[in-house]
Formats: C-alpha cells, structure tokens, sequence
C-alpha cells in the first residue's frame, strides 16, 4: 500500500472515531544543531596503564555535537526513512522534533 493511501486509511479510521477532521502537519526543521557537555569519565579511554597526569593530556574535549546544522521536512501523507550509523543522532533528532530531549542541553 502506497504511503499516502495508508495515511488516508488511517485518517478516516480516526476521523470516524473522533468526529473530528485529522489535521495535514508539515515538519520544518533548519540548521538544528545539538551538542552535549561531557563528563570527565566520558572522555577518557580506557587504558590499562595511565600516564600520570599532566596539563598536557588532561584537556579533554568538553563538548561533543550530536547534530550540526541539520534541515529537513516531514509532510503528511509520507513516510520517511531515518538512517545512520550508531551514535550519528537518529534518536536525538526525534526526540527534540517530538519534544522528548532532556532540558539542559544546548541546543539551537
């Protein structure tokens, strides 16, 4: 079944159910950056042996981007695939368009 014949099924079935007409949103979404502090723990490798610690190899990166500068609609009637490697933000970026992300993370 096509997608907008499966989005059209399934708008009725709610429509018939709700009395009430089924909305067509349209998600927008421009230059969506997400970046997260880390913890020390998070940014230190594992090694046996760690070297004692100095100024030099206790900079640390303090902040890690999760999404940077990502744009992208939704339309109704249509159904997208969202692909990427593990760790490359899939959820991140469904969490914030679906207003799930955790509050104090920086994002623009």
């Amino acid at each position: 079944m096509p997608a907008e014949q499966l989005f059209e099924s399934v708008s009725k079935a709610l429509q018939k159910g709700s009395q009430r007409p089924v909305p067509h949103v349209e998600v927008h979404f421009r230059d969506l950056t997400i970046t997260v502090n880390l913890s020390k723990a998070a940014t230190k490798p594992f090694r046996r042996r760690q070297p004692l610690p100095t100024a030099s190899n206790l900079q640390l990166p303090k902040q890690k981007v999760i999404l940077n500068s990502v744009s992208g609609t939704f339309r109704p009637g249509t159904i997208t695939l969202v692909l990427g490697q593990p760790g490359s933000g899939k959820s991140s970026l469904m969490k914030i368009l679906s207003g799930r992300f955790p509050v104090g993370h920086d994002v623009t």
